[in-house]
């Protein structure tokens, strides 16, 4: 019974660190996306002063 006991412990602090680390990862690929989100409607509003289409950055919202 104690085996068992301490397997089941072990097994719910390893899915823990999973879950611990699916979140850190999905924190680092949504700040990743918004830091590439913000650089390409910065390039489009160079694009738009420099005479391309007007307001085209607006497709990235």
């Amino acid at each position: 019974a104690e085996e068992r006991l301490r397997a089941a412990r072990e097994d719910r602090d390893r899915a823990e660190r999973d879950r611990r680390e699916a979140k850190e990862r999905d924190r680092a690929a949504a700040h990743a996306l918004t830091s590439a989100e913000r650089e390409a409607r910065a390039g489009a509003r160079r694009v738009d002063r420099l005479g391309g289409r007007a307001g085209s950055y607006d497709s990235f919202d």
